[in-house]
């Protein structure tokens, strides 16, 4: 394992989540937590969420004291805090906050509805030393109740309410209940010369009380040296160490594949593979109908676009890769459609996915040498590739298929296509010819060249040449030399006119255009009523 050493100022990626290679996330009800280096009030070292917007905040913090002296702000530690190591579910940070005296926490999220931390505190000095260590915990419920004191089987916990939930949290080592302004439990404990001690608490939040507590009770038991080998070991075999001689760099690259880990979730039983969300923070992970269907874009399903840059991330696991493409495929209908957004609750976008499947086909074999999967999906890649110029997507007939929504450019807040902003004009993409799904069908067409060369289906080469062709010579009309540009071309007049204003009016009657045209133009008629919303 690598020891990172990681401040406030070098890039950091401090959310942590469950990992769907040890545990399945549960989609609809997923509790995301991040690491603040110094924040809230009272300053601290937080752990901090908002169960996916069911509470305001939520933070876990730790204070040490000795005698008189109390520090609970990262700033008065004598050593500040430290990362040292990091994966998707698991996070370690070193510091000292008194004299001699040398703390690591290391987070640990086992599961979606639970979060733990072992608490190592090491005495350098030739002194025995008596220390103290409080937890506190600082919610603001929507609807329920901060955390009070409670005793379930004669321990000493730490109860709340907030939504649905009821969060509990355990420390071991027979804790007192804590005497502080916020919430806590607390120890006092002697440590001898060169000494060391372990704590380790939990905070579980299911619907009740005793349930949560029994959750909690669970995960302490767990055997932490093996659970945190067994992520290192996994971890080893499935991410690439990078290394620049630039710190940032090599960190950088190293937290963006523990990213891409925590974005996966497992197989549904609305796609047979794992799939992903885009985002993953404290605010995600709660679904008011309970199934998921109700989540905004970003956790409502994988694209192709999403899927070609997610299979980049995770070079070691072209499997991954792999696997989202074959989500996409059991969608597939007998006319070879699929759909663009394809998500683990079912949710569907209605338009026909992005051509960019072989593509990304291709990469992940370039990566894999995995010729059965090749075989496997090269039918529906196919399929696929030849629904785009069904007479439903090539309105005019002319075997140059046209985007159905700018969705599918993956540029849905276009200045010339989005409906939505004064800025923008709202033209029908549907009827432009766009240099960017010709070079999206062109690179398909190479792409599934290259494969039928190794699945052994030559003949399908001339066809899929011919394609090309075609594709590429539309790409090329689509060329302005003069700006050394693409251009967007009208799909019936084959004409980029720079546009200008024909006719203002305000209210009613008859519009009459003075000028006439050699040949047929598209007019665009922009209407903006009192309510100032502009209609198109």
């Amino acid at each position: 394992m690598q020891k990172w050493n990681l401040g406030t100022t070098d890039p950091l990626s401090l959310t942590l989540a469950t990992d769907a290679r040890f545990s399945a996330p549960d989609y609809a009800n997923d509790h995301i937590w991040e690491i603040e280096m110094a924040g809230g009030e009272p300053t601290a070292l937080n752990l901090r969420t908002t169960y996916g917007l069911r509470a305001r905040s939520m933070r876990i913090y730790p204070c040490f004291s000795e005698g008189d002296v109390s520090v609970c702000n990262p700033a008065d530690f004598l050593n500040p805090p430290r990362v040292t190591a990091f994966y998707a579910n698991f996070l370690e940070i070193s510091f000292s906050p008194l004299k001699d005296i040398n703390v690591t926490l290391e987070y640990w999220v086992p599961d979606s509805h639970t979060v733990s931390s072992r608490i190592s505190i090491r005495n350098r000095s030739t002194e025995e030393r008596e220390i103290g260590l409080e937890l506190a915990a600082v919610l603001s419920p929507i609807d329920g109740e901060i955390f009070k004191s409670q005793q379930i089987q004669s321990v000493n916990i730490l109860v709340a309410k907030t939504g649905n939930l009821s969060p509990v949290i355990f420390l071991t080592g027979g804790p007192a209940h804590g005497t502080a302004p916020q919430p806590s439990l607390k120890l006092k404990f002697d440590l001898g010369p060169k000494g060391k001690r372990q704590f380790t608490w939990a905070q579980a939040a299911l619907e009740e009380t005793e349930d949560s507590f029994e959750l909690a009770r669970k995960t302490l038991v767990r055997p932490w040296d093996a659970e945190r080998a067994r992520i290192i070991l996994r971890n080893a075999s499935e991410t690439i160490e990078i290394e620049t001689g630039d710190k940032n760099w090599d960190s950088a690259f190293a937290l963006s594949q523990q990213s891409a880990f925590r974005l996966l979730f497992g197989v549904s039983k609305n796609l047979p593979r794992q799939s992903f969300v885009t985002a993953r923070q404290p605010d995600h992970g709660n679904s008011l109908t309970g199934d998921g269907k109700d989540y905004s874009a970003n956790w409502s399903g994988q694209t192709p676009l999403e899927s070609y840059y997610f299979a980049n991330l995770l070079p070691a696991r072209p499997d991954l890769g792999q696997g989202f493409i074959k989500n996409f495929i059991a969608q597939q209908d007998e006319e070879g459609n699929i759909d663009h957004k394809i998500g683990m609750a079912g949710q569907r976008s209605q338009i026909l996915a992005t051509p960019l499947l072989a593509s990304t086909t291709w990469k992940l074999y370039e990566k894999s040498q995995d010729d059965e999967f090749l075989s496997e999906v090269y039918s529906a890649l196919q399929k696929f590739f030849w629904a785009w110029f069904s007479p439903e997507h090539d309105r005019n007939h002319d075997t140059l298929p046209e985007w159905d929504h700018p969705l599918q450019s993956g540029f849905e807040n276009h200045p010339l296509f989005s409906f939505w902003h004064p800025w923008a004009r709202g033209v029908d993409i549907s009827t432009v010819h766009a240099p960017s799904l010709f070079a999206a069908l062109y690179g398909e067409a190479q792409a599934l060249t290259k494969i039928s060369k190794i699945v052994g289906k030559k003949s399908d080469i001339a066809l899929l040449k011919t394609q090309s062709d075609l594709l590429k010579k539309g790409l090329e009309k689509c060329w302005e030399p003069r700006n050394s540009s693409y251009k967007y071309i009208d799909r019936d007049s084959g004409l980029a006119q720079r546009g200008k204003i024909l006719l203002r009016q305000t209210g009613g009657g008859e519009i009459k255009f003075k000028e006439k045209f050699k040949k047929a133009i598209r007019i665009q008629i922009e209407v903006i009523p009192k309510d100032k919303s502009t209609r198109r």
